[in-house]
């Protein structure tokens, strides 16, 4: 059987359970696993960008934000520091930036910015309903839900768990790969290129 949407996820996330009786709470087991796969995987299909103009210290961030990657106002890199960092901090100019609840506090009100950052996949709401990591790599929603079901079970979810690490580290592998196409090369001077 193909898994390639959310429908199809949910019927064979049943057939490897083989139960009948978990239907209603397989939706349950997938939001579950998404919350594991939003800490553990990251892939180019991810990856984001927001710009735009301050109009004050503070910016909400983006929809469905995991983590930054770079952030640069009017083109110059700025450093993360700790919400506690940024209180005590004098320098203003020193170029740093930190997150408090849902909004990233900057030192300038008025410089563009630039924000790279890790966005999680939205969650699945009808049937109908993918996305790259469900093409891509099926088998990471698979296991991770199996997982769940497992726990949910009272079984012992090791076995599914090493199957969904394993999942995750071959999408972490082929990420790689991608970014980074081709060997290698040390040159004599000892240095890789």
């Amino acid at each position: 059987m193909a898994i390639g949407t959310y429908g199809q996820l949910k019927t064979s996330v049943a057939a490897w359970l083989k139960r009948s009786d978990l239907t209603d709470i397989i939706p349950d087991l997938i939001c579950l696993a998404e919350s594991s796969i939003r800490r553990d995987v990251r892939c180019r299909a991810m990856e984001q960008i927001a710009t735009g103009t301050l109009s004050a210290r503070t910016l909400a961030l983006p929809t469905r934000f995991l983590e930054a990657r770079n952030v640069a106002l009017d083109g110059y890199p700025q450093t993360y520091i700790t919400p506690q960092e940024y209180a005590q901090q004098a320098d203003w100019d020193a170029g740093n930036y930190t997150v408090k609840g849902e909004l990233f506090y900057f030192q300038s009100s008025t410089a563009t910015y630039s924000i790279d950052y890790w966005q999680a996949f939205a969650p699945f709401a009808d049937d109908g309903d993918t996305n790259w990591l469900l093409t891509n790599a099926p088998e990471v929603y698979l296991w991770a839900t199996l997982v769940e079901a497992k726990t949910y079970i009272e079984g012992d979810p090791s076995k599914e768990l090493a199957f969904y690490q394993r999942a995750v580290t071959r999408l972490r592998q082929t990420e790689m790969q991608a970014r980074f196409p081709g060997p290698l090369i040390v040159r004599h001077d000892g240095i890789v290129a």
